[in-house]
């Protein structure tokens, strides 16, 4: 079994004398102190979260899971698509902040994911994060509560990218509809299954803050994007991310490591986890 070992802004995956070690997203905050997750003892309580991620629009497409969580250690598994059998992973699991490892289990692989969510969900974004973009004339109406109804936020900007000498401008318009339950936010770790980036900082910015700034438990996020580029059409996409609310479970705590056996292998195109 492979042990994931977290130190001062590295993670290291390590069997027996072998240690394998990959930067962190984002430093563990006692330098010099090494925290050794090991797997120990029978199952113990734990909270367990279902979710579900769908697209309509641009870009459908559908996923859902669980994640279970133990204090800053968490595991996500994504539940089994007919429709798109073959796919990156299967399973992430995190044992300390930024120190992630993905897990393809039919193909008994595993490969360190430091930085990105673990649920990854196309979006109209995309095109912006594949160039250089300047945006220009950002409009942003923080969230606002009427009459107990979802909040709603909403931003808009234009955009300038340069591709092969010519300039294209666009704009985009978004909208976030965020409903909440009457109880605290808990521990889901909403980045592992909210990583829309849009490429621009200050849009990236605003829309994190606004799904992660949350004090109470999110129950639904809807975020619906109206994109132009030039001339061509408009294209609209609504993103809808479902949370159950959290229960109790009892967990074995060896599920937080990577399974006895699985080798290393980052994915390949059209063959995820081979050679």
């Amino acid at each position: 079994m492979f042990l994931l070992v977290a130190t001062a802004g590295e993670c290291k995956l390590k069997e027996r004398d072998f240690v394998r070690e990959y930067p962190c997203a984002t430093a563990v905050a006692f330098v010099g102190l090494t925290l050794f997750l090991i797997a120990t003892g029978s199952a113990h309580a734990a909270t367990e979260y279902r979710f579900s991620v769908t697209s309509e629009g641009a870009y459908p497409s559908s996923q859902s899971g669980r994640i279970v969580t133990e204090g800053e250690r968490w595991r996500l598994d994504l539940d089994s698509d007919p429709a798109h059998p073959v796919r990156a992973h299967d399973t992430v699991i995190q044992t300390a902040p930024g120190c992630r490892v993905a897990i393809n289990h039919a193909n008994r692989t595993w490969f360190a994911l430091s930085g990105r969510g673990a649920v990854y969900v196309p979006s109209l974004f995309d095109f912006h994060r594949r160039y250089a973009t300047n945006a220009v004339d950002l409009e942003i109406s923080p969230f606002r509560r009427n009459n107990g109804a979802p909040e709603e936020a909403v931003f808009h900007y234009k955009t300038r990218v340069d591709i092969d000498g010519e300039t294209i401008h666009g704009s985009i318009s978004g909208r976030l509809v965020r409903m909440t339950r009457d109880e605290p936010a808990g521990s889901l770790p909403m980045p592992a299954i909210f990583a829309l980036f849009s490429g621009t900082a200050s849009v990236d910015d605003f829309v994190n803050k606004a799904v992660l700034g949350s004090r109470a438990a999110l129950s639904q996020l809807d975020l619906t994007i109206d994109r132009r580029i030039g001339r061509a059409p408009p294209m609209t996409q609504t993103i809808r991310w479902s949370i159950a609310p959290g229960l109790t479970v009892q967990f074995e705590p060896s599920r937080f490591d990577v399974p006895a056996g699985y080798t290393e292998r980052f994915p390949q195109i059209g063959v995820p986890g081979h050679d």
